[in-house]
């Protein structure tokens, strides 16, 4: 049977390094789903960066609020799941914001590979203020 977790247990449980799986809705369609790098500042929010020319950017603009879920998929099972408004949007800083979250994600041996191989590519940083949580714990 599963446990909510804590105040105290989703934030660190946000803040350990999983992939997010991203819903947004999209009118008279099912919600965009899609996993997402993400980082989590308790007193900032949800952080995520997607392309300035994507879908998803668009229908965030739109609905000015996503979901997230975020999952530990092996034993014991945890996952957090959260929704909110987005309180901030603005472009991403290619030498601030993005080493930020690929270091994040990757070892700086791999993550300074990725960021000299990445092509330049115009982004966006949203900042998601959670508001509703449901969490469970396996343990």
């Amino acid at each position: 049977m599963a446990n909510r977790m804590s105040t105290c247990e989703r934030e660190s449980f946000l803040s350990e390094v999983q992939v997010g799986i991203v819903g947004i809705d999209e009118k008279n369609r099912s919600p965009r789903i899609v996993p997402l790098w993400y980082s989590f500042d308790p007193n900032i929010g949800i952080t995520i960066i997607v392309k300035e020319t994507s879908k998803k950017l668009k229908l965030l603009k739109l609905a000015m609020r996503f979901s997230i879920c975020v999952q530990k998929a092996t034993l014991p099972y945890k996952h957090v799941s959260v929704q909110g408004p987005i309180v901030d949007i603005r472009p991403c800083d290619d030498l601030i914001d993005l080493p930020k979250m690929v270091y994040r994600y990757m070892s700086d041996i791999a993550g300074a590979e990725y960021l000299k191989k990445r092509p330049p590519e115009k982004s966006v940083v949203l900042v998601m203020k959670p508001e509703k949580w449901i969490t469970a714990d396996y343990t």
